[in-house]
């Protein structure tokens, strides 16, 4: 049998160790892509993924990977995420100057918290409509100029839904439309809007031309 020589052995674990460095600064190289780009779901991930790949004795590197992937997911409005990331970050011991730099910790504790529909501290009110009521985001409502229907993005799952949206992380945003019955109720539940089913690329803030016949 052949036996790896002694100058081999002592090659590998540098070998080993160039591997790893090359593969984090490839995922460092992707996550700041992803945020310069507004992938805020996948810049999470990706800062995630270095935090992970980090030895727990770097834990001022590890403490800046969670403050980064923090800072993506509250851009991604994930604000839950955001707060447990930093938390993480300051159990690491994460420096001062680093948290005032990114005024991640003033922003979570005063303009996502007003933002919040159940926070005392709100700026306005938020109520729930039922008829949008969905675990997914729903964003940029407009109505036809008769007023009588509701057209708005959605990143609610649906049967078609195949990719994930490396802003969100959520399926891909489409468009849905809800109408109003004869009586003036809506109907119980929006449709996507035909021809527009199956989304490619994200979908979202629909408007219309005030004669309603092109939609942007």
């Amino acid at each position: 049998m052949l036996r790896p020589s002694r100058h081999l052995l002592r090659l590998l674990p540098f070998a080993l160790l160039l591997a790893l460095s090359s593969c984090a600064g490839s995922l460092l190289s992707r996550a700041r892509e992803a945020e310069r780009t507004g992938a805020h779901y996948e810049a999470e991930r990706l800062y995630k993924e270095l935090y992970k790949s980090t030895p727990t004795k770097e834990r001022q590197r590890r403490a800046l990977y969670s403050l980064r992937a923090a800072e993506a997911a509250y851009r991604g409005r994930r604000y839950a995420t955001a707060r447990a990331l930093l938390q993480r970050a300051q159990r690491l011991h994460l420096p001062d100057s680093l948290l005032r730099k990114s005024k991640l910790y003033t922003t979570l504790s005063t303009a996502a918290l007003q933002a919040e529909d159940s926070s005392p501290q709100g700026l306005y009110e938020v109520e729930r409509f039922d008829r949008l009521r969905s675990t997914r985001s729903e964003f940029g409502v407009s109505f036809t100029p008769d007023g009588r229907t509701l057209l708005f993005g959605s990143h609610r799952p649906t049967a078609l839904s195949k990719s994930i949206s490396p802003v969100t992380g959520e399926p891909l945003g489409r468009l849905y439309r809800l109408g109003q019955q004869a009586d003036g109720t809506w109907l119980s539940a929006p449709d996507s809007l035909q021809g527009l089913a199956e989304a490619t690329a994200e979908l979202g803030t629909p408007s219309l031309s005030p004669d309603g016949r092109r939609l942007y």
